[in-house]
């Protein structure tokens, strides 16, 4: 009770004192999305900010690496340009910084004591080099049996340079790492800092449904580059990827946690639950959903555990556009825990909890005090030199 009422006084104290301090609104930078910024030998970049929640004087000032290369307008009715003036001549390749920062300044003849703030936004600048370089990626998508697969090779230059010809040569595997096919793309020219695409089929009659492995060789002027990607040949199954492994006594959440192993959607999804301990004894059957192609979804619902602790067999019914399939499972019963035992540790934590926050409050107050007690010692030590 004592522990309570302290608290309360505290928080009273609290907020009685956030009720005569004085706020401050912080000053804001709006503007569109300027970073991560590609430098491009003679561009220029313009952003237009606008600067929001104060109505005080302010100084804008650059800086970082790139900083050089930057001008500022003078605000305007708190707005203002920013702009980027990018030199011909290339510069060493690497990641530059460049920041801006906009703070508030006293008005000329303002003796009063004011909380000045400030807002920065910070940029990363990517100088790419003359050698010729490529970002590449693979994409494989998942098709049904017997179906075609359509690889792509996203192509990004990151390079001033042209590049003539670029193509792939792109290997398929199983996860044993057994070579099973290879097919070759369509070959290219790059422009600087252009973005293409080069593609290749496969016909994959003959593979059975399993998951496979795709590595794409990617040359391109002498160099060479990978890049790899997995896909799935599916038929028309349901997957057991998971299940509920514990239960306690009572009611309890029983989740069957399945994957749509075709590229066409399943409908009327739905599981049954069943003990196979000694004699068959039906314990569940979930709602029905449906799933999209390659979807992983949760059937669920609520299973009356009357069965002592401890483990026991299942088994798990697949059911799916008027098919079935059983999958054997064990799974653990617990015993609750009694009511009185669960309250005693409840309210033990709530106890602990309590005193965490009056401490917390205590050192935030005390916090507080210091800073008013610094600020009114500032402030008199002001007047005092005023005065002098």
């Amino acid at each position: 009770m004592l522990a309570k009422t302290g608290g309360g006084k505290v928080i009273f104290l609290l907020i009685i004192f956030i009720l005569f301090f004085p706020s401050v609104e912080s000053i804001g930078l709006g503007g569109m999305k300027l970073s991560p910024i590609m430098y491009v030998p003679g561009n220029s970049i313009v952003n237009h900010y606008y600067i929001i929640d104060t109505s005080m004087p302010v100084a804008i000032t650059v800086g970082g690496s790139f900083g050089n290369y930057v001008n500022v307008t003078p605000a305007i009715n708190n707005e203002f340009d920013f702009i980027i003036n990018f030199p011909e001549k290339p510069i060493p390749s690497g990641t530059y910084s460049l920041s801006l920062n906009v703070a508030e300044v006293a008005a000329e003849g303002d003796n009063t004591i004011n909380s000045l703030t400030s807002v920065s936004k910070q940029f990363i600048v990517e100088v790419y080099s003359m050698d010729k370089l490529i970002i590449a990626s693979l994409s494989a998508p998942s098709v049904n049996e017997n179906g075609t697969i359509h690889f792509a090779v996203d192509l990004q230059s990151i390079t001033y340079s042209d590049i003539d010809s670029v193509g792939a040569k792109i290997i398929i595997s199983n996860l044993n790492n057994v070579t099973l096919a290879e097919v070759n793309t369509n070959r290219i020219s790059l422009p600087a800092l252009g973005h293409e695409t080069i593609t290749a089929s496969f016909n994959t009659t003959g593979l059975r449904p399993a998951e496979y492995f795709a590595r794409a060789y990617i040359d391109y002027d002498g160099k060479q580059k990978r890049s790899d990607a997995s896909f799935r040949i599916g038929n028309m199954d349901l997957i057991l990827l998971n299940y509920t492994k514990y239960l306690e006594q009572g009611f309890s959440t029983f989740q069957v946690k399945v994957f749509n192993n075709w590229g066409n959607p399943l409908r009327n999804v739905y599981a049954k639950f069943t003990l196979n301990d000694d004699i068959l004894r039906s314990l569940l059957q979930t709602p029905s959903i449906n799933l999209e192609p390659w979807q992983e979804g949760i059937l669920e619902g609520i299973v009356k555990v009357d069965i002592p602790a401890g483990e026991h067999k299942g088994i798990i019914q697949l059911v799916y556009e008027g098919e079935q399939k059983e999958e054997p499972i064990q799974f653990t019963v617990k015993e609750v825990i009694p009511v009185a035992v669960e309250k005693v540790k409840d309210d033990l934590e709530l106890i602990k909890k309590n005193m965490i926050i009056q401490v917390m409050t205590v050192v935030m107050i005390l916090l507080i005090i210091l800073i008013i007690f610094l600020f009114k010692m500032t402030y008199n030590k002001y007047n005092q030199i005023k005065n002098e």
